[in-house]
This record gives C-alpha cells, structure tokens and sequence, in this order.
C-alpha cells in the first residue's frame, strides 16, 4: 500500500512491480530479496525492531540494498552493472524524542552514473 502512496499513479506502480519475484534464499545478512528481469533491479532488505519496557516499538530500521542493471539484458543472461545503493531509514524513540532517519550507506556504479546521480 504504501508503493502506491509513493508511485502517485497505478501505471507507475504496476510498471515498477512488472516481473518482480521474490527469491527462494536472499543473499546472506538480508531477510528477503526480490529480482526483476523487466527493470534489471535486485532488491534485498532487512527488518530491525526493539521494543521499550512497555512493549511499543522503541526501533525501527530498514536496511535495503538496491542493485540496478542494464534492463532487458538478464533475459540474455548479461548483468551490466548501473548501480549498487544501500540506504538505511527507520526511527528511534527515546526520553520520549524520536528521531527519523534516512540516510545513505554506499553507492557504487560506473563513473557516468555515479556523475548523473
């Protein structure tokens, strides 16, 4: 549901989920990953959560890796690297302040794309 706030319109939803499949075993350190030949993006993430002495959820954190290849190409079995992205984003409540958080881990691609983006 929350794809669908953010795609703004259902063709760009269904154009961004076109193909997509979860993988049998994600790579290691991840709880799950999807794959899509259509774009040529591996998505792979893992959920983090702590809970206070009263039982709310004190931490969250969404650790997610982006791998995007040239589309198209993975049908021929060729994987031209564009980019590989980890972000992080989630909150923390303490001494009833919470911090929201997003930010960037690591960000590796071919220099002309490493240049546009």
């Amino acid at each position: 549901d929350l794809l669908k706030v953010l795609a703004v319109h259902p063709l760009f939803v269904k154009a961004g989920l076109s193909g997509v499949e979860f993988m049998d075993t994600p790579p290691d350190g991840w709880d799950a990953a999807t794959w899509s030949p259509h774009t040529g993006m591996e998505v792979s993430f893992r959920l983090d959560e702590e809970e206070d002495t009263a039982g709310e959820v004190a931490y969250f954190q969404r650790h997610e890796r982006f791998i995007n290849y040239l589309p198209g190409l993975a049908y021929f079995g060729l994987k031209v690297l564009l980019w590989d992205q980890t972000w992080n984003f989630g909150y923390r409540k303490k001494d009833g302040v919470c911090e929201v958080y997003h930010h960037g881990e690591s960000f590796a691609g071919p220099w002309p794309v490493v240049a546009l983006v």
